[in-house]
């Protein structure tokens, strides 16, 4: 049997459910703003896998990531652009040791091939801002949690208050 005591407050579910929502909200406004951009033709111009290994500075490990670098340009309104982001989301795969990069981002990055044709997502605001691909829209899950995080401080309350 679960003993629910009149002290304490759920203050801690509520701050925690906002931090979700908010974030959660943040992100699925972004991946809005992204899904209404303008798409045109680009080319690439090159297109590789490329691994990066950071040291944090007191650390003697360093972590080790292998990443897809695109750079593509593309011609909006007459002007000719160039550009290497390929989400807001870049995907990537971290690596142990020797560990070749994922057959995820290996098939990725043949998606991506110099000198061919590629749907380029541009700001209509800056067209200097472009991407490849639309991120995954996570922000919902963050969203559902804040909200159920809300609902249980809510019932919280309304246990300790016997009701």
């Amino acid at each position: 049997m679960i003993t629910i005591t009149k002290t304490g407050a759920p203050s801690g579910l509520i701050i925690l459910g906002l931090i979700f929502f908010v974030t959660g909200a943040l992100m699925m406004f972004q991946n809005a703003k992204e899904t209404s951009w303008q798409a045109v033709q680009g080319i690439v111009i090159n297109s590789d896998i490329v691994r990066e290994e950071k040291t944090l500075t007191g650390n003697t490990t360093s972590a080790k990531s292998w990443y897809l670098q695109v750079t593509y340009e593309y011609t909006l309104d007459g002007v000719t652009y160039q550009n290497n982001e390929i989400s807001s989301a870049p995907p990537n795969s971290n690596a142990s040791g020797d560990t070749p990069p994922s057959k995820k981002l290996v098939a990725l990055s043949k998606r991506f091939v110099s000198g061919e044709a590629v749907t380029v997502y541009v700001s209509p605001k800056n067209p200097n801002k472009s991407i490849l691909l639309h991120a995954p829209n996570y922000g919902i899950w963050g969203v559902l949690i804040g909200f159920l995080l809300f609902a249980g401080a809510f019932y919280w309350s309304r246990l300790r208050a016997g009701g």
